[in-house]
């Protein structure tokens, strides 16, 4: 496994989701709607993210600062 445990509760999560929410009573399933809400859960997270974090004004440069050697 690559991603572990969160792979895992991802994928029983979001099923548990597309049969609650995305499935005809004929088992058929609502893929447009199954598409279209988690492109918008993934839209809210990455909006969320930069809005979260952004960088500190004046933060950290490209330029290091000089090295001490302790005595």
């Amino acid at each position: 496994m690559t991603n572990g445990l969160g792979a895992m509760l991802g994928s029983l999560i979001s099923g548990a989701v597309i049969e609650y929410f995305f499935t005809y009573p004929d088992d058929g399933k609502d893929w447009r709607g199954i598409w279209l809400s988690f492109a918008g859960y993934a839209l809210v997270i990455t909006i969320a993210f930069f809005v979260l974090f952004r960088p500190e004004p004046g933060g950290n440069t490209d330029e290091k600062a000089p090295a001490t050697v302790g005595v």
